[in-house]
């Protein structure tokens, strides 16, 4: 085994994007996690979504596939609102949540979902 150290995308901007939204309110909502690839040589083996309570992880077993929904359920998925998408406020409900998505060329990445809007 090989311990891998995250990086973070800007790092990659010139070569693929990942990206989220909350979608949904209160306590019924998921992150989508999204992905667009500029470079054809590169391609994401796994998505890991790290909650408060622990994490999910999804394969991707389709290259065409660009997109994952991770479901919340009990802590991870309280929020302050019912907007739907999130807003990204200063609440931050989901913060120190963690993206983690595998490059199999180019390493580890790391989104934290720490994004807020300052209007809306």
């Amino acid at each position: 085994m090989e311990r891998l150290e995250a990086q973070a995308p800007s790092e990659f901007s010139d070569e693929f994007l990942i990206d989220y939204k909350i979608i949904g309110g209160y306590n019924e909502n998921v992150v989508e996690v999204f992905w667009k690839i500029k470079n054809k040589n590169i391609s994401i083996e796994w998505v890991y979504l790290r909650t408060f309570t622990g994490g999910q992880l999804k394969y991707v077993v389709n290259p065409k596939k660009t997109t994952f929904v991770f479901a919340l359920a009990d802590e991870d998925a309280y929020v302050y609102c019912d907007e739907d998408p999130c807003l990204e406020c200063v609440f931050q409900c989901k913060r120190g949540f963690e993206i983690y998505a595998r490059i199999k060329e180019k390493g580890l990445i790391r989104v934290p979902l720490e994004r807020m809007h300052a209007s809306w």
